[in-house]
């Protein structure tokens, strides 16, 4: 009965070292974020969202997805998607980014774990160490930590942003570029995925846009509060409307209604 009972403890812990190896690795994001506002934008404003010259099908995929996460975001703030080929009070310009792979080196402190035993000596007792293990944790009588040590180890980081630029629609028609608010979040980390990175950096903004603030904030990709888009989005050259009738073309992203 015993020895059944020990081959079941030791059939529990396999299955979960397997779970535990092939569970999905979570990516800490430390977000920077900085704010500014020249006024109170009031909620209820309707906006497009444009972005630069879209080039590639696949720059044009990631625009779409990452509005999809924007438009998500300004909603829940309480501002307004504008429909096709109607005039926003707000052209919202968003910028975002993954750089070049970096090389970075890095020293945690890993305790040293020794088999302890005490004699007996005339003037004190000393502690006498038999073996070394590192960086092993172990519930044996008689183990504990003893010290520390250093390991370094290189990683590759990227530097990973978003950026929105918020202008006054009635200006911006007029090509006037009349700022009434921006925000910028930037993250170093080892994601370079989109998929990933993304979410995390537009929910990051999201309690922060049209406010004057600087804070640094730590979520993770798992987090199942990050932002989701709405698809579908569709990107194209469109007009944006002007009271003189001027034309101005950019990368308009909207909805498909």
């Amino acid at each position: 009965m015993k020895l059944k009972k020990a081959n079941q403890i030791i059939l529990l812990i396999v299955i979960l070292l397997l779970t535990a190896c092939t569970a999905t690795k979570e990516h800490e994001f430390t977000v920077n974020i900085e704010s500014s506002t020249e006024g109170t934008a009031p909620t209820g404003q309707t906006f497009i969202l444009v972005t630069e010259k879209i080039e590639t099908p696949a720059d044009n995929e990631q625009a779409q997805n990452i509005a999809s996460y924007l438009n998500s975001v300004l909603i829940e703030r309480g501002f307004v998607s504008a429909k096709e080929n109607e005039p926003a009070e707000m052209v919202i310009n968003f910028s975002y980014g993954i750089g070049n792979p970096q090389q970075i080196q890095t020293t945690k402190k890993v305790p040293i774990w020794d088999q302890m035993s005490v004699k007996s000596d005339p003037n004190q007792d000393k502690i006498v160490y038999l073996g070394t293990k590192f960086g092993v944790s172990s519930n044996a009588p008689g183990q504990g930590v003893v010290g520390y040590t250093e390991v370094k180890k290189t990683i590759t980081v990227f530097d990973r942003f978003i950026r929105l630029d918020a202008y006054d629609g009635k200006e911006y028609q007029k090509k006037n570029k009349v700022l009434l608010w921006n925000i910028k979040a930037t993250s170093t980390g080892p994601s370079s995925q989109p998929e990933e990175v993304f979410p995390v950096l537009v929910t990051a903004i999201k309690s922060n846009i049209a406010t004057n603030n600087i804070q640094s904030i730590v979520l993770y990709d798992t987090d199942s509060s990050l932002t989701k888009g709405k698809k579908p989005y569709k990107s194209k050259i469109s007009r944006i409307h002007s009271e003189g009738g001027q034309r101005i073309d950019s990368i308009r992203i909207t909805p498909s209604f």
